[in-house]
């Protein structure tokens, strides 16, 4: 079994791009689904996987940044 443990500020050093990747991620596969080129099968996967990133974008945008510490 492989244990992951994450590092003390890893989590806040990975948040503030992880919106730009998934934007980015988001942009290639629009433009791969809309290639002509591209089998029926492959853009019904293209359109699964940027509903799951979009999913993810929301997510992560009702829970990043934090909201500040009440004191």
């Amino acid at each position: 079994a492989h244990t992951s443990q994450a590092v003390a500020g890893e989590f806040d050093a990975v948040m503030p791009g992880l919106i730009v990747l998934l934007d980015d991620e988001i942009q290639q596969m629009t433009a791969a689904s809309q290639d002509a080129n591209t089998p029926a099968d492959v853009k019904s996967m293209l359109t699964s996987a940027i509903s799951a990133d979009n999913q993810i974008e929301a997510l992560v945008n009702q829970i990043w940044p934090p909201a500040p510490a009440e004191g």
